[in-house]
């Protein structure tokens, strides 16, 4: 579930009692019949449309031809593995928290017994009750309003939908919802991030999170086809762009009164219908092999469609059950760190670790970041985070990438702004295998810490597969628990399940021996020198005058005893950037010595390294523009 009100409300706990409140009609659907008091608490399912009932079942997408079995198969595989993950979401969080039962409220508008109906269908999957609240057909903006503020300050209530005809979703009685609770992410602010690709900070609204979820289960990739979004429905219109643009769609829309519509559609390789309009839509318009996803309630007319059609073109009639899957589903994060590992740790907070471990329970994962490579904010994580906090991680997860590894493996340097050289599009396995050099240093320098590695190849659409299996097997070759090829770069959470299941078997089949790199006690000449030889490789290290004046000066006042944090390069093992692959024979020069007591930390200067980058005189910012004609933007190179 995603950290909201249902998360905060869930850790200070509350009374399992019920409150009931005077409305034109509440009804509470609850598994198995059971009879549940108004104001109790479980969770929610509610239609994708926001104007009629259920609809009929959807198909799952597919460019080319596809049974319409074949197609409701793939649909109802979806939705199967989405109540099987919300309902063990929801196990799991009871388990862990026994008086908590999550409630979703839903308010309506007069009688809609098809979306209770649906409700009642995907509560009792899922195992949880519904909430919802009838208001009378010609219920006014401000009796809307009134209901809302009351929802918003129960604290029993987890989650706010809004089902109700589209003149009355204003923006007032739309921005008059919690964000927290605004599970339809339709408010302003939920919008406004989402658009600015804050997409772990919102709610994604799960209607457009259920097409996405459709295009995920085609045969071929969705990077460069046309979608068309047709109708007047602006929060899921924007949503969609934004989540079909990241997977590289080139997304149009357009409302149903458009001149140019028909043109469009001929065109598209994917229709989203997101609303309702004149109440069909030919199918002779719908070019053979092209997806239609409908939003609302059976806007693709039966009657209208020629025989062989349902073989040629996979329709999605519907996806109101997925929609209200998806409605539980969602990762909370916390953004809380600080500078970069080069010049500082390079890792989020201890508090924010520290909640994020209360929240997920015993049996729960907290991913923590440490910025760069494991010689930089892997080490100081280690080294420093964990004596403060006491913390002892189970699995280090180890990012690597393709290209990044041709470039330890001698490839041409990378310019901002300039085309990839071919090296980095084209398959080469020669740099790829002598790069895995720069990988396998890595896995060891987790290794000195007792520490299971997984690592977590990132692959993108230039990758081959050779390249893959190769990087896969050399990490396994080198001591990593486990090795698996991510795809969130095209699939979101999806393309990251196999990861997940590989760091969750390392914490569950090889406990590590945890261990520090030095011991606190030791002077700080050899607490640098033992990063350095055992970590970056060095031979040994060089002090300048000045650092052995301030290690002197340091060690008298009393703070010889601080861990050590390394300001160097992230671009090399050593300290000179342009040396990739795993440099040798180096001597380490320390060129200055400072302390942040505060921090508790004493951070030398390696080589020419900066600790405060800082601005040029003129800063770049200053050259760059829009043109208002072009709609261009100029001066960022």
């Amino acid at each position: 579930m995603r950290l909201s009100a249902a998360f905060r409300n869930a850790c200070r706990g509350f009374p399992t009692g019920s409150v009931s409140r005077s409305r034109t009609g509440v009804r509470v659907f609850a598994p198995k019949e059971r009879s549940v008091p108004v104001g109790s608490s479980d969770l929610f399912a509610r239609a994708g449309s926001s104007s009629s009932g259920a609809g009929s079942s959807g198909a799952a997408v597919k460019f080319g031809k596809l049974s319409e079995q074949a197609a409701a198969s793939s649909y109802d595989i979806s939705l199967r593995e989405l109540i099987q993950r919300s309902r063990d979401d929801i196990a799991s969080l009871q388990k862990r928290y026994p008086t908590v039962k999550p409630v979703l409220a839903i308010i309506q508008a007069g009688e809609d017994d098809a979306l209770l109906e649906v409700n009642k269908k995907m509560a009792g999957k899922i195992g949880l009750d519904v909430i919802q609240i009838s208001l009378p057909m010609e219920c006014t903006e401000d009796e809307i309003i009134e209901e809302v503020l009351k929802l918003n300050e129960d604290c029993k209530v987890h989650g706010v939908a809004l089902h109700l005809p589209q003149a009355s979703l204003t923006r007032r009685v739309l921005n008059s919802l919690k964000p927290e609770k605004d599970v339809d992410g339709v408010t302003d602010l939920n919008i406004g991030r989402l658009v600015q690709g804050d997409v772990t900070a919102s709610f994604v609204p799960p209607v457009a999170g259920a097409v996405v979820e459709l295009l995920g289960r085609h045969d071929s990739s969705v990077e460069g086809k046309m979608a068309v979004i047709v109708g007047e429905n602006r929060a899921l219109e924007l949503a969609l762009q934004v989540l079909m643009q990241a997977r590289g769609m080139v997304v149009v829309s357009s409302a149903w009164n458009a001149e140019s519509l028909q043109k469009q559609v001929l065109q598209a390789d994917v229709v989203v219908l997101a609303s309702a309009g004149r109440g069909s839509l030919p199918p002779a318009w719908v070019r053979p092999g092209a997806a239609v996803i409908n939003c609302g309630p059976a806007l693709v007319s039966e009657e209208l469609r020629p025989a062989g059609m349902a073989v040629e073109m996979s329709v999605a009639a519907g996806v109101g059950s997925l929609a209200a899957a998806l409605r539980i589903q969602g990762t909370p994060v916390f953004v809380h760190a600080g500078p970069f590992a080069n010049i500082a740790h390079g890792n989020s907070s201890v508090l924010a670790d520290k909640l994020a471990l209360k929240l997920v329970g015993e049996d729960g994962f907290v991913v923590t970041e440490a910025g760069f490579g494991a010689d930089i904010g892997m080490e100081k994580f280690f080294n420093i985070k964990c004596r403060s906090s006491g913390l002892r991680p189970h699995v280090v997860v180890l990012v690597a990438t393709v290209r990044a590894l041709k470039m330890h493996g001698g490839g041409p340097n990378v310019s901002a702004g300039a085309p990839l050289p071919r090296e980095y599009i084209d398959e080469n396995l020669g740099l790829v295998e002598d790069g895995c050099s720069n990988l396998k240093k890595q896995i060891e320098i987790a290794g000195l810490f007792g520490v299971p590695v997984v690592v977590a190849l990132n692959v993108f659409k230039t990758d081959t597969e050779a390249e893959v299996d190769l990087v896969c097997r050399v990490a396994k070759d080198c001591g990593a628990r486990d090795a698996v090829a991510c795809h969130h770069w095209a699939q979101g959470g999806r393309g990251s399940v196999e990861l997940a299941k590989a760091v969750r078997d390392a914490t569950l089949q090889e406990r590590g021996h945890f261990r520090f790199l030095y011991d606190l006690q030791m002077p700080i000449v050899e607490k640098i020198r033992t990063i350095a030889q055992k970590v970056y490789g060095a031979d040994d290290i060089e002090l300048s005058p000045e650092a052995e004046s301030k290690i002197a000066y340091f060690t008298e006042q009393g703070f010889a005893s601080l861990p050590i944090c390394m300001a160097k390069t992230h671009l090399s093992l050593s300290h000179m950037p342009d040396k990739k692959g795993v440099p040798t024979g180096f001597i380490l020069p320390i060129r200055d010595v400072r302390a942040s007591i505060g921090a508790g930390f004493i951070y030398p200067l390696v080589g020419t390294m900066s600790t405060m980058p800082g601005l040029p005189t003129r800063p770049c910012f200053y050259d760059i523009d829009l043109d208002p004609v072009t709609e261009e933007i100029t001066g960022l190179f």
